[in-house]
């Protein structure tokens, strides 16, 4: 008898002795990558990243997709670990590839464009966050079929930029729209939604509206004891926001138990 836990980890540690077939390592290495960065395990995240980048750097010509997938995953988890900054390179370099005449690789050049936003975003470019994202939104909705979950994502990331821009009222519409196409697309209880719940909660505290304020971030931390039912960091911050929004509303003891 195995756990999944311990399956997993038998199952990674395989992944070294399949050098007969190095192009499934990097597909695999990017994917265990995402599941860990998903676990908050973001120190072998970014270790199976850098792998799998330097293997599709070993395999692969210059300039093909899959190099600038794992440099757009590298410097996903940088900002993930709360350094935007270091995954620059990264991501300028995945749109270099990918942002060419004819692409075909549509989808791909939505994610590295909206990577390049989040740098674009630490480095206090914001016009150019703005232009950035709003060519996002387009190149998203040219995708046939449509993808809702990437719609999604992008219409949340356009209304993020709109929001610090401080176009506060700009931004409510894109949040809900992406809310609503993110609920279609995976549900009322995937992970994907607690980011939009929380800047739908900012909204909401912006305009004075305390209640509702309370109420979305409440559904973001039921999202998180859904999915993460053990210690791991988006749990503490919805914690975080839904005892500071009691706090706020006058209800310091619960405030302070979150």
């Amino acid at each position: 008898p195995t756990t999944m836990a311990e399956g997993f980890d038998q199952a990674l540690a395989r992944i070294d002795s399949l050098a007969d077939d190095p192009k499934l390592q990097v597909d695999l290495w990017d994917d265990f990558g995402e599941i860990r960065a998903g676990q908050g395990r973001f120190d072998e995240s970014k270790a199976l990243f850098e792998k799998a980048l330097a293997q599709a750097e070993r395999i692969y010509p210059e300039g093909h997709p899959v190099i600038a997938e794992a440099l757009v995953n590298r410097r996903v988890i940088a900002a993930y670990a709360g350094d935007s900054l270091e995954g620059a390179p990264y991501t300028e370099r995945a749109v270099a590839i990918l942002d060419v005449p004819g692409t075909t690789h549509l989808k791909e050049l939505s994610n590295a464009l909206q990577a390049l936003a989040g740098v674009r975003e630490a480095q206090g470019r914001r016009d150019e966050v703005l232009a950035i994202m709003e060519r996002v939104v387009a190149i998203t909705r040219q995708m046939q079929p449509v993808d809702d979950l990437t719609l999604g994502l992008s219409l949340f990331n356009h209304a993020t930029a709109v929001f610090n821009a401080g176009r506060i009222d700009e931004s409510e519409p894109l949040t809900a729209e992406a809310i609503a196409v993110t609920r279609r697309a995976v549900g009322d209880h995937a992970p994907n939604l607690m980011t939009m719940l929380n800047l739908k909660s900012e909204i909401d505290y912006r305009k004075g509206r305390l209640a509702e304020a309370v109420a979305t971030n409440e559904q973001q931390l039921a999202i998180a004891r859904h999915n993460f039912p053990n210690a791991h960091p988006w749990t503490a911050r919805a914690l975080t926001d839904v005892g500071f929004n009691r706090i706020e509303a006058g209800d310091y003891a619960r405030g302070i138990v979150e």
